[in-house]
C-alpha cells in the first residue's frame, strides 16, 4: 500500500495553537522567555520528517537495507527530541496567577505538540518494522525504542546533551553516559525519570495504538 508524506491536520492545529500562545504571550507579558519552545517544537518535527519519509520509501518498495539502518539510526537519535518538550512543564514559572495559568496552558499545548508528533513518528516506523520483521519483533523493537527515547529525553534534560553532540561531542557524551552506569548512585534520578517517562510513553503509544498489547 503506498503512503504519502503529509502533515497531519492535528498535527497543523497543535503547531499553529502552540506559535500564537507563545506570540501572544509575549505581548501580554512583555517577555519572550519561553520563546525558546518553538525552537524545541522545530526539533520534535524532525524525527516526524524523517520517519515518515522511510515509511513513504517503504510503502513504494524503495527502502533499500542500507537506507533503513542508516535511516532508523538517525531517525532513533533525533526521536527523544519530540517526547522531550513534556519535561518542559518544569519551567511553569512564578508571578501573578494568570501568568501561571498563561504559562501551564502554553507549556502544555507544546508537550502535547511534541507528544503527537514523537507518537505518529514511532506509529510510521512501527509500519516500517511491521513490512520487515514478525509482529512479535516488532513489538519489541518498538518497546526498546521507547525505553531509549525515554533515556534520550532523561539525559538531555539532567546532563544537557542534545542529538547533534553525537557528532560534535561525542566523547563528552559516551563518557557522560558511562558514568551513568559505573555510578548508578550519583545518577538515581536519570533511572527514576527513565524508567517513569518509558512508562508514561508505553502507556500512551498503547492507547494511541492498542497493537503493542495485542502481540
Amino acid at each position: 500500500m503506498s503512503y504519502k508524506v503529509f502533515i497531519p491536520k492535528q498535527i497543523l492545529i497543535l503547531l499553529a495553537l502552540s506559535v500564537v500562545l507563545n506570540l501572544v504571550r509575549i505581548v501580554l507579558f512583555g517577555n519572550s522567555k519561553l520563546i525558546y519552545l518553538l525552537w524545541n517544537i522545530f526539533l520534535a518535527t524532525l524525527p516526524f520528517v524523517l520517519s515518515a519519509v522511510l515509511l513513504y520509501f517503504n510503502s513504494k518498495k524503495r527502502l533499500s537495507n542500507f537506507l533503513f539502518i542508516g535511516g532508523s539510526i538517525v531517525w532513533l537519535i533525533l526521536l527523544p527530541n519530540a517526547p522531550y518538550i513534556v519535561t518542559d512543564l518544569i519551567h511553569i514559572g512564578y508571578g501573578p496567577a494568570s501568568q501561571i495559568f498563561y504559562n501551564a496552558v502554553l507549556l502544555f499545548s507544546c508537550a502535547l505538540t511534541g507528544l503527537a508528533l514523537g507518537l505518529y513518528s514511532i506509529s510510521h516506523m512501527h509500519k516500517v518494522f511491521e513490512s520487515r520483521f514478525s509482529k512479535n519483533t516488532t513489538s519489541t523493537l518498538v518497546i526498546i525504542v521507547m525505553f531509549l527515547a525515554s533515556f534520550g529525553v532523561a539525559i538531555g534534560r539532567f546532563l544537557r546533551f542534545n542529538s547533534w553532540d553525537i557528532l560534535v561531542n561525542v566523547n563528552t557524551l559516551l563518557k557522560s553516559i558511562s558514568n551513568v552506569f559505573i555510578h548508578p548512585q550519583l545518577y538515581v534520578h536519570v533511572y527514576i525519570v527513565t524508567g517513569t517517562f518509558f512508562f508514561f510513553l508505553f502507556m500512551t503509544y498503547s492507547a494511541w495504538n492498542y497493537r503493542i498489547l495485542n502481540k
